[in-house]
């Protein structure tokens, strides 16, 4: 079992997956929340010193998750349900006039195309992930313990 965990649209990308061309996902959030990742080491970029919205990443899912593997990690979950690591886009914008986690998920292909935004309130103990990632969490558990209706692909 994975929960969904800070995005939202799964269901309708397991449901087009065989006609997916494309799955692009942006992530932006403030540096602060940035702050650690291992994608600093070997950048000449300050994420205290961010004044404006800045490009930090552009590359797969599979190489985001080596370089923010505790702000991206969403990625791996969309790769999982789409077109893998290798296949999806990741750009990861730090914005230092945010006070949100956003993630912009678009996917094209033969079924049509998908837009899905979603943007989160970091939680308040840890920065890096979203209230909407714990809630997940927690619904995932609480569906795996009860005989509940299942809703969604």
């Amino acid at each position: 079992y994975l929960p969904s965990g800070a995005i939202a649209g799964l269901d309708a990308l397991k449901a087009v997956k065989d006609e997916l061309e494309s799955v692009v996902l942006v992530t932006t959030k403030n540096p602060n929340s940035l702050k650690g990742a291992p994608f600093f080491d070997n950048s000449d970029i300050d994420p205290e010193k961010i004044s404006e919205s800045t490009v930090l990443f552009d590359g797969t899912a599979k190489e985001a998750v080596s370089l923010f593997p505790k702000n991206v990690n969403v990625s791996a979950l969309l790769s999982l349900v789409g077109l893998g690591g290798n296949n999806t886009s990741v750009r990861v914008v730090a914005d230092p006039n945010t006070d949100k986690n956003t993630h912009e998920i678009n996917a094209n292909g033969k079924f049509g195309n998908l837009k899905i935004t979603v943007e989160n309130v970091p939680d308040s103990t840890n920065p890096k992930t979203s209230r909407l990632a714990i809630l997940s969490a927690i619904e995932l558990l609480r569906q795996i313990c009860t005989k509940e209706v299942q809703i969604g692909t």
